[in-house]
């Protein structure tokens, strides 16, 4: 067995040390989504955290310098209450520049009895300077109602990603 014992870590002269860029966020107010379409979601405004000054808007944009791997994480909390208690389907998207790059789902068409549904998804993605990262859900229920995306205080509506390497 070792041990090793210090009283001072230091950096060698003329290296940085640096942060490896992050961001956080959470639904700032619930809003209404229209039935079965994909719709952004542009709230992403409270209790913010952004180490490198690229999270605005509700648009994750990879700053100079901080390309590479990042893992993203968005999850959403669609109710279906007060508008039948009968969804359908509830799917949350990852976009980068406008596609699509990872979506989770949730489907219950012979039955359509989701109340609510936090819907989860989070991948890994090789980004580029410049890239914008957005998420969006999507939901339906059998009368084509259009249900709300909680916020934090309903749910858990909220994004995240960091770099990884």
């Amino acid at each position: 067995m070792s041990t090793l014992k210090v009283n001072n870590i230091n950096t060698v002269t003329g290296s940085p040390v640096s942060v490896s860029c992050a961001f956080y966020a959470e639904l700032a107010s619930q809003y209404t989504i229209s039935a079965n379409t994909y719709t952004q979601n542009t709230g992403l405004t409270q209790n913010e955290l952004d180490t490198h000054n690229a999270f605005a808007s509700s648009t994750f944009t990879v700053p100079s310098g901080q390309a590479g791997l990042y893992k993203l994480y968005y999850i959403a909390y669609i109710d279906y209450d007060g508008i039948g208690d009968d969804g359908k389907t509830t799917r949350s998207a990852i976009y980068k520049n406008g596609t699509a790059i990872a979506n989770a789902d949730l489907t219950d068409n012979a039955a359509a009895d989701q109340l609510s549904t936090s819907m989860a998804v989070s991948t890994i993605a090789n980004l580029a300077e410049g890239d914008e990262i957005t998420f969006y859900n999507r939901a339906s229920d059998a009368s084509g109602s259009s249900p709300t995306v909680q916020t934090f205080a309903g749910g858990y509506t909220l994004c995240y990603g960091h770099r990884i390497i």
